[in-house]
This record gives structure tokens, sequence and C-alpha cells, in this order.
């Protein structure tokens, strides 16, 4: 029986490197509606933006999705301009 309880993996045994998709909780993609209510904007402007190529987006299957990511640059950008007192 000592064999098996020494032989279970331990948690964080790499030193809490591990960066595998199957230990963390948080989304990599969004949907077109979760995509706009994070960036405070109608699905129709998401979707504008996105035929401008100004939000990069992923199309698995039929459905177009966003990467938080890419979505936290945008938004970034966004800010940038309106501060230097351009219009976005």
């Amino acid at each position: 029986m000592s064999d098996r309880s020494q032989s279970a993996p331990q948690p964080e045994s790499n030193g809490g490197t591990d960066s595998s998709i199957a230990n963390t909780n948080k989304r990599l993609l969004v949907c077109e509606g979760e995509a706009a209510q994070i960036l405070g904007i109608s699905p129709r402007t998401l979707f504008d933006l996105r035929k401008a190529k100004q939000v990069p987006a992923a199309r698995i299957g039929s459905r177009v999705l966003y990467r938080i990511a890419d979505l936290e640059e945008f938004a970034a950008r966004a800010s940038t301009f309106e501060s230097d007192g351009e219009v976005a």
C-alpha cells in the first residue's frame, strides 16, 4: 500500500510552472455577444469592427469567437486614441 501513496502525483510538484489549459479555469475564447459585453459595445458595432479588421476573430465551425487577449489589446488601443484626442 505504501507504494501507491508514494507514486501519487503531488500538486504543484513542478514549482507551479505548469501552464496547461487543464489546470486553469480561465477561458481563452468568448462568443460575439460576450465579447461585445466585455467591450461595452453592441454586437453590431463589434461586427463592424471585425469586418474592418480592427478586432481579430476566429471562426470555429459556424461560431465566431474572440480571444480575450485580443479584446484587451483593442481596448488598450482605443483608450490610447481617446487620450490622444483622436477618435478611434
